[in-house]
Formats: structure tokens, sequence, C-alpha cells
């Protein structure tokens, strides 16, 4: 789904408007259909707010409950990374019996809190079966009442990332 921004519509429409460009032509270039072009149009042309901000949400009359997960969850947050939106709704739900989705404490987050940045990933595609990661383990474990040492190697292919592992008594993998 493409987002139209504002000075998107601001220039399709000065275009439209000059004639240079029919509204399907302009809707095409921009990704979208003709029906979201023009509705964003008439709303720029309205000057309409959108009032989905101001609407009521399930957090509503959970502020204090909120912020007391925050508080008490704050220990469990890893050096410079917030609280997670999983364990925040986990507490919400058992501690103040909120009746809300999952989804509604993510949006809630995100007005407290602002959108997380994009983290860099970059994942490098390989046909099936032609490479794979391998690497090696030891650890010592309780077998049969006896403490054992045994050895491991885990290999995970590159196309599907599927993992498999293979331990031992002795390191002859």
């Amino acid at each position: 789904m493409t987002v139209l921004r504002q000075e998107q519509v601001t220039m399709m429409d000065e275009l439209i408007l000059a004639g240079r460009v029919s509204q399907r032509a302009a809707a095409a270039q921009l990704g979208v259909t003709e029906g979201a072009l023009r509705y964003r149009r008439r709303r720029a042309a309205s000057g309409a707010a959108d009032g989905r901000a101001d609407q009521a949400t399930a957090l509503d009359g959970y502020e204090a409950a909120m912020a007391a997960a925050l508080e008490a969850l704050a220990p469990t947050s890893r050096g410079d990374r917030p609280v997670s939106a999983r364990l925040v709704f986990e507490y919400l739900v058992a501690e103040a019996g909120f009746p809300g989705s999952y989804p509604a404490v993510v949006r809630a987050l995100r007005r407290v809190r602002g959108v997380p940045p994009v983290r860099a990933v970059r994942r490098v595609e390989t046909p099936p079966g032609v490479q794979a990661q391998h690497d090696w383990f030891e650890e010592r474990v309780w077998i049969a009442g006896e403490l054992t040492r045994v050895y491991g190697l885990i290999g995970v292919l590159s196309h599907s990332r599927c993992t498999a592992v293979y331990v031992s008594r002795r390191m002859c993998q």
C-alpha cells in the first residue's frame, strides 16, 4: 500500500488543474488508485483535519495502569531498549483486567514513544541448497545422573534459514 504524502497530492493537484496530466495518469504515476487520489485531493481542498486522533481508544481509563506497567517493567528492559509492547500488554491484562487488544497497546506506546527507527537488515539471497553456515559448541549437561561433556554441530541453510543441530558425546561430527 502506497502512502501519499501531502506534497505529492499538492503537486499532482497543480498538474491536474493546469491540464498537464489527467487524474487517472496522476494516480498511476503515484502508484495509487484513482479513487484514493480523488479522496486525498478532496480532503486537501476542504482543509478538513483527520479526526482519527481524537477518537476514543481501548486504553481510555487505563492511563494509570499503563504508567504503572511501564514503571514496573522498566528493570526488564535491556540497555537502551524500551520495554516490549508484549510485556506491557500482558501486564495490563493480568494486573488491570485490560479487555483491549495487543495492537491497541502498540498504538498507544507509539503515541508515547514515537515510531521506532527502522533497523538496517541486509539479507543475502542464495539459491536453495547452495550455501550453509556451520558452527560448533560444547556444553556440560546431566545425562543419566552423570555430568557429561557433549559436543554439537549447528548448521543453518542460507536460503530457508532452516536449522539443524547434531549433538554427540564425542567430537566426531
